[in-house]
């Protein structure tokens, strides 16, 4: 028996329309030709014209709560709960493709007094179409299900091949070629390898800089504060699709060549990838810090180069002594120990060797004054576009006051309630932030002397240091942890950038050198900026 319906005139119409994609948009099942169809079943119903058409361009998968517009029918229908609904499909296929949640639907047009009419199927209320029309959406599930896995598979295929099969990174585009679609750099792809290469070279010390290039260059879109794109930029940095290869580990895609160019060759990329691994002060901070062992994780082994480990031994009697020693399986130095006073005297002798001349500090008081420079236009860019934000927001604030209020229809008013809401939030938050006055004065004063009497005398601030703020000084003296040798202690340090630039001076060539300013220090192939500002600046 099929479902009893109530005369036309006593119930309202809505058309429902769903495509899977945007290429079905434009194609024979794209939307406009569903409604077409939805429309001319109603006029040879006899219905009247639709109240209102729904469309749905998400993949009929899983909930259909996940679809925007059918989410958005039912809450139409709830809201209009005083009327009775029919809600017109084209296909069967449009309603749901998974089972339990196709049951799940017509549940919830059931409790709502909505019916369902498809223009290729009769919903019956009977055990026999109950049982047919689950054989159906178990047919339209299975179909789904085996089109997604071989989709996935050529994917995969394509993959394996060494081809991009999804949506080309930001610089790339897709192509048509003989080989089928191959990403190609664009002009972005261009001035994305450009800013790859200068951070690879030291020409943008930091990640911040390299932002700033990219979004003058145009690579970041919109206005937003700088701070919003590190992520992005720290994301382009370590995908190795910009260096010609691909990986893809959900799919245990291992890395490979790609077939596409790269806009910097793989080089550049691991070196890129070790200026982020490099264990700069803040990231070199252990969690397990002891007041005895302040050079715990900062001392490695000669022989395989792993952290040495420290520990207390006792004696037979109960007495403790401490010692270093190399744990790595299968070192041949595996538990050859070191006491602690060969380790902490040694570390202070060479860090008394690093006491640059009286003439050569200022140097440091230039720099340091051209960083603070830097990181006070960082301040102040960073608040101009915050102004700038905050008054593009409460103009958009104004315009959907205005338009929730002109409108009397009540989806639409409900959507502009809920953006007014996270515009003024958004717009609280901002005016929070511009409204808290900061004094930069004093931060000044005391970085400066921090960093002027490091400079001056290392061991003595080392001394007076905590255990976490020599974790975190240690790399103001040195580049890399010390390698300590049985026989002759310590190996020749990699001194940092700062104690290379003094190396430079002293060796008879600072006619040459250029004084001050953060360029220099980076031509020295390390991070003076970054390492500056790390343990100074706190960024």
């Amino acid at each position: 028996m099929k479902l009893q319906r109530m005369k036309a005139e006593n119930k309202n119409v809505i058309i429902y329309c769903r495509v899977s994609s945007k290429k079905q948009e434009l194609e024979g099942t794209g939307l406009e030709s569903q409604e077409t169809r939805c429309r001319q079943y109603c006029v040879n119903k006899g219905y009247s014209e639709p109240e209102v058409v729904f469309r749905d361009s998400a993949s009929g998968g899983g909930d259909f709560m996940q679809r925007p517009a059918m989410s958005a029918l039912l809450k139409y229908i709830d809201d209009n709960a005083h009327n009775e609904y029919i809600v017109v499909f084209d296909d069967l296929k449009r309603f749901a493709r998974d089972v339990e949640f196709h049951i799940k639907l017509r549940a919830k047009f059931k409790s709502n007094n909505v019916t369902p009419e498809c223009l290729n199927f009769n919903f019956e209320e009977t055990p026999e179409g109950y049982y047919v029309e689950t054989i159906l959406a178990a047919g339209a599930e299975l179909e789904r299900t085996q089109n997604r896995r071989q989709v996935i598979q050529k994917q995969k295929a394509r993959l394996d091949n060494g081809f991009w099969a999804f949506h080309a990174p930001i610089g790339y585009e897709m192509r048509k070629t003989i080989d089928g679609k191959v990403a190609l750099a664009t002009e972005l792809g261009l001035a994305i390898g450009e800013g790859l290469e200068g951070f690879a070279s030291g020409r943008f010390p930091t990640q911040v800089s390299l932002a700033v290039f990219w979004k003058d260059a145009g690579v970041f879109k919109g206005k937003q504060i700088l701070e919003k794109y590190i992520d992005s930029t720290k994301s382009i940095i370590k995908n190795p699709f910009y260096a010609g290869m691909i990986e893809y580990a959900k799919w245990d895609v291992t890395r490979r060549q790609g077939r596409h160019k790269g806009v910097i060759d793989e080089q550049v990329f691991y070196q890129n990838q070790k200026r982020l691994e490099k264990e700069y002060p803040n990231k070199f901070v252990r969690q397990d810090l002891h007041d005895d062992f302040p050079l715990r994780g900062l001392v490695e082994c000669e022989a395989c180069n792993g952290k040495m480990t420290a520990y207390y031994s006792k004696s037979k009697t109960g007495k403790k002594y401490p010692y270093y020693a190399c744990q790595r399986k299968g070192c041949e130095l595996r538990s050859k120990t070191v006491p602690l006073n060969a380790i902490d005297d040694g570390f202070e002798s060479l860090c008394k060797s690093y006491k640059p001349k009286e003439k050569l500090v200022s140097i440091v008081g230039d720099m340091f004054e051209d960083l603070w420079k830097v990181e006070m236009k960082k301040v102040s860019f960073s608040q101009t576009e915050m102004r700038i934000e905050s008054g593009n927001l409460e103009a958009e604030v104004g315009k959907l006051t205005d338009a929730s209020i002109d409108t009397d229809n009540l989806i639409l008013k409900k959507q502009y309630v809920k953006r007014l809401e996270e515009k003024s939030l958004k717009l609280e938050a901002l005016l929070a932030d511009l409204a808290s006055e900061l004094t930069y004065d004093e931060p000044y004063r005391t970085s400066f002397k921090k960093i002027n009497g490091m400079v001056k005398s290392p061991y003595s601030i080392w001394e007076k240091a905590t255990t976490k703020q020599k974790q975190e000084l240690f790399f103001f003296m040195f580049a890399e942890p010390l390698v300590y040798e049985l026989e002759m202690g310590y190996r020749t340090p990699e001194k940092s950038c700062l104690y290379k630039l003094f190396d430079q001076f002293e060796s008879g060539n600072s006619v040459d050198v250029e004084m001050a300013g953060v360029e220099p220090a980076s031509e020295l192939g390390c991070d003076c900026a970054s390492t500056v500002c790390s343990l100074f600046f706190g960024i």
